[in-house]
């Protein structure tokens, strides 16, 4: 049982990794990205799982036609928008923050009518590991960039919610055409999950679900929420969504000061499909934040055991202005699915900045867990090998409990 660090050394501007993925080929594939130093590509790296090394395979903004150099904000990020087919192919949408060349911050509402600055928009590639071959890129999003992606790989279609105007889109990968529905609120949800039938559900601000019907191709709001604390019910967006390996559930976790787990049944109309798992945290510590990047939770991720991984950080209250991560306590914890008990199973080791949180997490078949880093240059992801059980060390999981069909 040990966590290793996995440090992209190649990358030494690069401080955020958003998307982490198992590709059909047992490789973790890793989007490298830039969050604020003006003048860099988000880069597709991928950590090599039978030699272990690491790959660097693409600078997004040069794949795209849209180069670091152009004075324009850069395609820095791969933003919750990393994902692989059951064939192997890699699909990433990207997103912006990342000044222009030359400039110390980028603002999308203050240059969104500026001819030179203004961000080109959110770029879809394909992308063929097998054959180093980029097979496709084209426009999903003009001026704006793509918050998080999800794939129904049967009906070729995708869905994503743009930033800064929160539109919700439909991408139909054979016509290349973008239907747009509209706004759905003020605050991004960071996640997009799918049910057996191929709807596609995401969140309001408040954490109502709303639903894309693919029968009747437009939007449904339900009278269905995601948990929330009293006083954290108006930023209450998802945040991360994980299928249950038997594909009964989907545990997810919201995106707000107190975040809370849950456990929904696909396809639920009714509140009572939704059920709340709380927080690893005592809710006896009576502690209320003031930063959501020192009571984040992410990194969902099931283990061969059945356990539900999950990286939480220890909430603490901060001192009014205090934006500094670097005392961050990141744990790792499993949620027992059956007894609904949280463990704390071990605590990533400090570095030299702090770990800010853990946004995603992935799994290979032999149940080795990656999680991606957030906040540290160069990024980097790390490594974790639960000490399953004897009968389970030998099992090897299944290509369709690997691969997620959402970022």
């Amino acid at each position: 049982m040990f966590f290793e660090a996995i440090i992209l050394d190649k990358l030494p501007a690069h401080d955020t990794c958003w998307s982490l993925i198992t590709g059909a080929d047992n490789h973790i594939y890793i989007a490298a990205c830039v969050e604020g130093t003006p003048g860099f590509s988000a880069v597709l790296a991928r950590y090599n799982s039978k030699n272990k090394k690491t790959e660097y395979l693409l600078d997004i903004g040069k794949a795209v036609k849209d180069s670091p150099e152009s004075g324009r904000a850069t395609q820095c990020k791969l933003h919750y928008s990393l994902l692989s087919d059951s064939k192997g192919l890699i699909y990433g949408a990207t997103h912006l923050s990342g000044p222009p060349k030359g400039s110390k911050s980028y603002s999308p509402w203050q240059s969104w009518n500026d001819p030179v600055k203004c961000f080109l928009g959110s770029m879809l590639f394909i992308y063929d590991p097998k054959k180093d071959s980029l097979l496709w890129t084209g426009m999903l999003a003009p001026k704006e960039g793509c918050r998080c992606l999800a794939f129904d790989e049967g009906r070729g279609k995708m869905y994503f919610i743009t930033y800064p105007r929160n539109h919700f889109c439909v991408f139909d990968l054979k016509t290349k055409e973008v239907e747009d529905l509209g706004r759905i609120g003020n605050v991004n949800p960071q996640a997009i999950f799918l049910d057996a039938a191929g709807n596609a559900y995401t969140t309001t601000d408040s954490g109502r679900l709303i639903r894309y019907s693919v029968e009747r191709k437009r939007l449904e709001e339900l009278d269905v929420f995601i948990p929330a604390a009293p006083h954290c019910n108006v930023h209450n967006v998802l945040y991360d969504a994980l299928l249950s390996p038997d594909g009964a559930f989907i545990y997810g976790v919201s995106w707000a000061l107190e975040p809370r787990l849950f456990r929904y049944r696909p396809g639920g109309t009714k509140q009572r499909e939704m059920e709340d798992l709380g927080s690893p945290f005592p809710a006896e510590n009576g502690v209320i934040s003031s930063s959501f990047h020192h009571t984040h939770i992410g990194g969902l991720t099931f283990g061969k055991d059945g356990l539900l991984y999950l990286c939480a950080n220890e909430p603490k209250k901060l001192p009014r202005g205090n934006k500094r991560h670097t005392d961050n306590i990141t744990l790792l914890y499993t949620l027992d699915p059956v007894s609904g008990d949280y463990t704390e199973v071990a605590k990533l080791s400090k570095t030299d900045k702090g770990v800010r949180y853990i946004s995603r997490g992935c799994i290979d078949k032999e149940g080795t867990i990656y999680f991606a880093d957030v906040g540290n240059t160069p990024t980097r992801i790390y490594r974790y090998k639960p000490d399953y059980p004897a009968a389970l060390r030998d099992l090897k999981l299944p290509v369709s409990q690997t691969l997620r069909k959402w970022g």
